[in-house]
Formats: C-alpha cells, structure tokens, sequence
C-alpha cells in the first residue's frame, strides 16, 4: 500500500506534467494569435488575477482584523455606514491581549523571511535598487525557490 506521502508526490508530478502540456498548448495558441487578441487576453487573465488576489487579501485583512480584534481583544472595529455602519467599543474588553498579537504577529513575519523568502530581510532600498541593475541582484525570482521551503 501507499503511503500518503508517495501518493501526494505522485499526484502533484501528474498534476505539474498536466499543467506544463496544457501550458506548452496556451503557448502555442498565443504565439499564433494576433498582436490584439494576445494581448486582450493577456491583460485579462492578468486583471482578474490581479482582481481576484485582491479579493482575497481584502477579505482575509477583514477575517484578521475580526479574530485579532474583535475575538481576542474583545473590541468592535468601527466600520463605515455603507458596510453595516458599526460603531467602535468604548474600550478593549481584555488590552492585555494587544501586545501578545503584536508579538505573535511579529514573530510570525520573522519566521515568514527567515524560511520563505530570506532576501527580504533588512531594509530593502539596496536590494530594490539592485534589482533594477542586470547581473547585480541578490533577489532571487519567485520561481526560482523549491517548496517546500528549507
């Protein structure tokens, strides 16, 4: 019998041949179609992706706002009158609660660079403006890195 392991690394190199054949196919098609339809397409794909991503970093900036706040510290987030018109707490039901959700969120933005994405530690104006200069960069493309990280 399998083990889930195996069967999960099966599944996605399956699923990573699928996706490159029906890449390769997108490709083909493109290359082929006019200078406007490629480029329609391409902005579209590329503007609901982008709609859709912010989508979600909204609603999962809403679903923190309400756990952090609302749950944890017991304090109701004023919101405008077109969205519910909710008005604020008089206080934090439990403020000792705050700065143990400023620490956790700190360590876990610590632990977001160190394991995921280490050439976003310091300040990042060198590495910004290095980026733009060819054969300079120490940032690495986003496709470049393994999952899962080390």
């Amino acid at each position: 019998m399998r083990s889930l392991a195996d069967s999960l690394r099966q599944d996605s190199s399956g699923y990573r041949l699928w996706l490159r054949a029906d890449g390769a196919k997108c490709s083909r098609w493109l290359s082929g179609a006019s200078y406007l339809r490629k480029w329609l397409i391409l902005g579209v794909v590329i503007g609901a992706s982008a709609g859709l991503g912010a989508i979600v970093f909204y609603e999962a900036l809403v679903a923190a706002t309400h756990f952090f706040l609302g749950v944890l510290a017991g304090y109701q987030v004023p919101t405008p009158a077109g969205e519910g018109g909710h008005a604020a707490s008089a206080s934090f039901s439990r403020p000792w609660v705050l700065p143990l959700v400023v620490g956790l969120g700190a360590l876990l933005g610590a632990l977001l660079v160190y394991w995921v994405a280490p050439e976003a530690e310091g300040h990042g104006t060198d590495a910004a403006i290095s980026a733009t200069i060819p054969g300079v960069s120490d940032v690495a493309p986003c496709w470049s890195r393994s999952w899962p990280p080390r």
